[in-house]
């Protein structure tokens, strides 16, 4: 059975291990593990920062008094200090634990929590860098800083600061940004430039150098991205970037726009690098431009979906879209050169100058 809240998954024959998003909370030993009725009792795992296990909750049959059974001292790589004669199976980063080979199962390979390494070696230039030599050494776990990262299957590190909640609120944006997509003809600019927004995420768990992460700071309007330095012997290459949404102003769900929007600036910017991007005007201020052209993206997911987007500074509303007006409106497109004026102090251009630049696909 798969991993959700409320459910199990059946891992072996004589256990159940119990799961609240993906964390492990609870695991009931059956048949041969258990010594007498008594241990039939479930015992609740209490984890760490990394989702490790360091003690065993249980409660007295009789007068429901929680206890701790077990504790258990983990060094930084796994290994257990000292370890109970009979220990549970998942334990280092929740990962299931195979005590005959000294191993976990971490999905695409297996971890040596002695040996501090992986049993085989990561794909090379995945997720390398060449300002992180940590990163080149393919056999390495998270970059040898295991007290702060993890790595969820084998695969790739993550900043566990990230919640299952927020997690999961990007998904469900992305997928409705996706949704968004597959509402326009394919050949078309609108397809052509959303799919390019959205195709640099890439598919979860496989490293590409987005890393994608979560704030409440107010100074975030919706997202902001933040590039890597570049990489390469000429320093033409993309080194990545780090895409952070602002979730304050609806915990439900990321944006699908602002998913485009950010997606649209790292597009354009690895285009920038590439030389594939010839057009005058935006070469010509690239940062204003650009903004032009991840604004007009979250727009064509807003009007698929059905959305709106006013953006607000300094006090004052800018309403860019409704499901009546489109982003290039005169009405819309005065707005954002307000916005623009107040924000950066300088207007796009004229609204000919602005619909000949998306007209052309940018």
């Amino acid at each position: 059975m798969s991993r959700s809240a409320g459910h199990y998954r059946h891992l072996n024959d004589h256990s159940f291990y119990f799961y609240e998003g993906e964390d492990l909370i609870c695991q009931q030993d059956i048949g041969a593990l258990v010594q007498d009725e008594s241990q039939y009792e479930p015992k609740f795992l209490l984890l760490d920062h990394l989702g490790s296990t360091r003690a065993e909750l249980v409660f007295d049959p009789v007068s429901l008094a929680p206890q701790i059974q077990e504790y258990y001292d983990l060094m930084p790589y796994g290994e257990v200090i000292d370890p109970p004669t009979t220990q549970e199976s998942v334990l280092f980063t929740g990962k299931k634990r195979d005590f005959a080979f000294g191993h976990d199962f971490f999905g695409a390979r297996c971890y040596f929590n002695t040996c501090f390494r992986w049993s085989s070696p990561d794909s090379l230039f995945v997720d390398t860098l060449m300002d992180s030599p940590q990163s080149w050494n393919l056999y390495s776990y998270v970059r040898s800083n295991p007290v702060i990262f993890i790595d969820p299957d084998g695969r790739y590190t993550f900043d566990p600061n990230s919640s299952e909640e927020e997690k999961y609120n990007f998904r469900v944006g992305l997928n409705r940004a996706i949704n968004a997509l597959e509402g326009y003809d394919e050949g078309s600019i609108e397809h052509q430039k959303l799919e390019r927004a959205l195709s640099i995420y890439g598919d979860e768990g496989i490293a590409n150098g987005i890393v994608v992460g979560f704030s409440n700071d107010p100074s975030i309007l919706g997202g902001r991205t933040e590039f890597n330095p570049l990489t390469g012997k000429n320093g033409d290459q993309f080194g990545g970037a780090h895409i952070l949404f602002n979730n304050s102003d609806n915990l439900s769900q990321i944006n699908a726009q602002n998913i485009a929007h950010e997606g649209t600036h790292v597009s354009n910017y690895q285009r920038l690098i590439l030389g594939q991007i010839s057009d005058a005007l935006f070469l010509s201020d690239f940062r204003i431009w650009d903004e032009v052209s991840a604004y007009h993206t979250s727009s064509l997911v807003g009007q698929r979906l059905g959305s709106y987007l006013n953006l607000r500074y300094n006090g004052i509303e800018y309403s860019l879209y409704t499901q009546r007006r489109r982003f290039t409106s005169d009405a819309s497109l005065n707005n954002l050169n307000r916005f623009f004026q107040a924000r950066y102090g300088r207007t796009a251009g004229s609204l000919e100058q602005i619909r000949t630049f998306l007209n052309a696909g940018n």
